[in-house]
């Protein structure tokens, strides 16, 4: 029996080749991107499910009305006193640093940690003994790929690398490397000890109860009711150990407590290290819901596809009911018809799988894998899918077409009523408002695009050229790094040369800092960078209070060693710095001691807010100040004449070829460096707002096209009388037009409404924003207007130029 069905089956594509194909096309686009959104969906639902005891392990952190979120050395050591169901704590602090073997030298992402942290999340090792890895000072811990790119093939255990150029570690083990998706991601791991001893006793916050560096803790329990109880009793632990002078502070600041499971972690709300914000959480639901929708969408089309053939089919059903068909036998036969046509297309869509994950992986900043997708249990809802998608788009049409009457179906004298039409015209709405909305995003994201571009950034980033330094801390006697600046500068083509501790576009690090008047365990996190005193000239910052640095004051700058901790050094902040350290004015904030990193600064002028990658940049990374220094900074920055780059490029690379043979020149102009991040940071939203645009586009021209298909049929006879009656096949092609166009009207006016709501919420995504003109959302629907008329004008003049003969002996 079923063999026949898909006969039956055969033989309609074979009859209708066109419209089995939309079918199929409709129906491979929607599986493509409901498959992408469930390699998506699980991606972050099994993210940091990896480790051994992931159930059990949470974050502990505390937050306040404006601080970023963390939580310090006081809190894992009281936490720890008060909870004896604690299993295991440890606490973390993410930063990048430069990591420097005896032949290569890389900038990396790593942790400061506690030893604990190699049980807590039962990390394996490669190389080393896990037990001892981090007990002693200056002791680092490394992944697999940290230690291919620091060591090649060579045992790494017992080498010497260098952070920063300020200490010298060993490395004591290897671990496996951590999958992608998960927050406890790294490089590398250096014990907290190192780093009081490089840095000081209130390295991971000290005392301080309120506002704090970014370090996290992490805790374990043995079972779920352990972690419920010390949630329970969160405003307790405060209550219990926040110090007497820091409770009013405390109680103006909000200061709250979080716990959330591990694997809450990367979906949380709340700020901190790798944090997404609500951003996160409301982009994964979006995506969800434009999988959702798509498939819908294509469900939808090709049920309005298979009602359409009514007629074509009614002499089929027909005889089978003649000659005893049942209507459950027929329902069974549609639905077996639509599973096959599922089936079909399920083939068509895995390719587009394939070419549209790297694209999508863009859009989410993940790394996907259908090869993933089909090792999980996840494959199971794959092929659910599948199979429902094929039951719901042969159960409707079953049962419409099941319910025809012998008497009826064998004649194929059918009737359609006003309902039907109601339902048809609903679907060509639905339709047209999703590819209109898309399209609209589609658009914003270019208007974007151009705004980033050309807006203004507080500085001038044309004719920058930036570069790296690549020098190896350990033997700065490789090449002179003063005299390869001095030399590059000589140049008359080269205008300046200053030195920066971050590459622009990206900002620079974040830092607690404090003015002298407030109470010890009072800071303000400030992102910060360190430069030399050519920095504000080469960027052309304006400078709106005080002065610039000058080697005429030589207190201004930081010795690159032996910094005297007593001396007062000179700092600039920006407008939004002042504004940050609550001062009531520039002029106030001129003059004023404020003390960061044990150091003690005084503020010796104020510039104009700079973000140095534009409305990419969120308020908490746009720089707030800037400290000179005579370090050897990471990279260079250089103002070139535009009238001669040609000459000073070559004179620049000549230079760097005489004092670094063995090195690639690294020379990257700031303006190609800024288009390239806005590239990074739009491309994933602007090709899935196109991908998603011709979808729905395609979907939706498909179920008109399928509409103009059943008009065909259905008005056939009507279209023969008013030709006998005089009208011209141009009045009734407009009149049929007109009835086609209504629905595409109409979702015109609601996509312009969602579309609006849509496109703030892109921009949401940035600091700053271009406007997007009424006058797109009228040119995107008389677009839309257009092409439908276009997409369905001959249909309808095909149909007016039937012979009336022919149309009035129609069936």
């Amino acid at each position: 029996m079923y063999a026949s069905y898909l006969i039956i089956a055969f033989r309609n594509i074979a009859r209708n080749p066109l419209i089995s194909a939309i079918k199929i096309i409709s129906l491979a686009l929607g599986l493509s991107a409901s498959v992408l959104v469930l390699m998506y969906t699980n991606y972050v639902n099994n993210y940091d499910k990896s480790f051994d005891n992931w159930e059990n392990i949470y974050r502990l952190s505390a937050s306040t009305r404006a601080d970023f979120n963390s939580a310090p050395e006081p809190y894992a050591e009281r936490f720890a006193l008060d909870y004896p169901q604690i299993d295991k704590i440890a606490k973390i602090r993410p930063e990048n640093g430069l990591f420097t073997s005896e032949r290569e030298s890389y900038q990396l992402p790593f942790f400061w940690v506690d030893p604990q942290i190699i049980e807590l999340f039962s990390l394996e090792f490669e190389s080393g003994a896990p037990q001892s890895a981090l007990l002693e000072p200056n002791s680092l811990v490394i992944n697999q790929n940290t230690a291919q790119l620091l060591f090649g093939e060579e045992d790494p255990i017992g080498k010497r690398v260098t952070y920063n150029g300020i200490a010298d570690l060993m490395v004591t083990g290897v671990v496996r490397n951590v999958p992608e998706n998960s927050y406890f991601d790294f490089s590398a791991m250096i014990t907290v000890q190192t780093g009081r001893g490089i840095f000081g006793e209130g390295f991971m916050g000290g005392n301080n109860w309120i506002v704090f560096a970014p370090t996290q803790t992490y805790f374990s329990v043995r079972s779920s009711s352990d972690a419920q109880a010390i949630y329970e009793d969160r405003t307790g632990f405060l209550e219990r150990n926040i110090p007497e002078q820091t409770r009013a502070y405390a109680t103006e600041s909000n200061l709250r407590l979080n716990i959330e499971p591990l694997a809450d972690v990367f979906m949380s709300p709340l700020p901190g290290y790798n944090s997404g914000g609500y951003e996160r959480k409301a982009f994964f639901y979006a995506i969800n819901a434009f999988g959702m929708l798509v498939l819908v969408a294509s469900c939808i089309n090709v049920i309005s596809l298979s009602i359409s053939q009514i007629k074509s089919r009614a002499k089929e059903i027909g005889v089978r009911r003649t000659i005893g068909a049942v209507r459950s036998q027929l329902a069974v036969q549609f639905v077996v018809e639509s599973l096959f046509f599922t089936a079909l297309a399920f083939i068509v869509a895995a390719p587009i799988v394939i070419l549209a994950t790297p694209a999508f992986e863009n859009f989410t900043y993940t790394s996907l894998s259908f090869g993933h997708l089909a090792g999980s249990a996840s494959i199971l809802w794959v092929v659910s899918s599948v199979i429902a998608v094929g039951v719901l788009c042969g159960l409707v049409p079953a049962t419409v077409l099941s319910r025809i009457q012998p008497n009826i179906s064998s004649t194929g004298r059918m009737t359609v009523s006003r309902r039907g039409s109601a339902a048809r015209s609903a679907i060509t709405t639905v339709q047209f408002f999703l590819s209109n909305t898309f399209v609209l995003l589609a658009i914003a994201t270019y208007v974007l695009i151009d705004y980033l571009n050309e807006m203004d950034l507080g500085y001038s980033k044309d004719d920058l050229v930036v570069m790296a330094a690549t020098y190896n801390p350990r033997s700065y006697g490789d090449y002179n790094y003063e005299a390869l600046a001095n030399e590059m500068s000589q140049h008359p083509g080269v205008l300046s040369v200053a030195k920066s501790s971050s590459a622009p576009p990206a900002a620079g690090g974040r830092n607690p800092w404090r003015r002298a008047e407030w109470p010890a365990d009072r800071t303000m996190l400030l992102s910060n960078n360190a430069v030399d005193v050519n920095y504000i000239d080469a960027l052309q910052l304006k400078v709106i209070a005080g002065r610039g640095y000058s080697r005429d004051f030589p207190s201004d700058i930081i010795p690159a060693t032996n910094a005297n901790r007593e001396q007062v050094y000179g700092v600039v902040l920006t407008r939004s710095g002042v504004t940050d350290l609550e001062f009531q004015s520039m002029e106030e904030a001129v003059g004023s001691v404020l003390e960061f990193n044990g150091m003690t600064t005084k503020v010796i002028g104020v510039v104009e807010d700079f973000r140095l990658s534009g409305g990419m940049e969120n308020s908490a990374s746009s720089i707030r100040a800037l400290w000179a220094t005579d370090q050897k900074l990471q990279y260079f920055i250089l103002r070139l004449d535009p009238a001669q780059i040609s000459s000073a490029t070559r004179h620049i690379e000549e230079v760097w070829s005489r004092h670094r043979p063995n090195e690639i020149v690294n020379m990257t102009f700031l303006e190609q460096a800024y288009g390239s991040l806005i590239e990074q940071r739009t491309a994933g939203v602007r090709i899935a707002s196109i991908f998603s645009a011709i979808t729905t586009i395609v979907i939706a021209f498909l179920g008109l096209f399928a509409l103009a298909f059943y008009t065909a049929q259905r008005r056939t006879k009507e279209i023969g009388i008013r030709s006998v009656l005089g009208a011209t096949p141009e009045l009734i092609s407009m009149m049929i037009l007109v009835d086609f166009l209504k629905p595409v009207a109409i979702a015109c006016v609601f996509s312009s409404v969602a579309g609006h709501y849509a496109v703030n919420y892109l921009y949401s995504y940035f600091s700053s924003r271009p406007d997007f003109s009424i006058s797109i959302y009228v040119m995107v629907s008389l677009c839309t207007i257009a092409l439908a008329a276009v997409a369905v004008m001959s249909q309808c003049y095909r149909m007016a130029m039937l012979s009336p003969v022919k149309s009035l002996r129609y069936e």
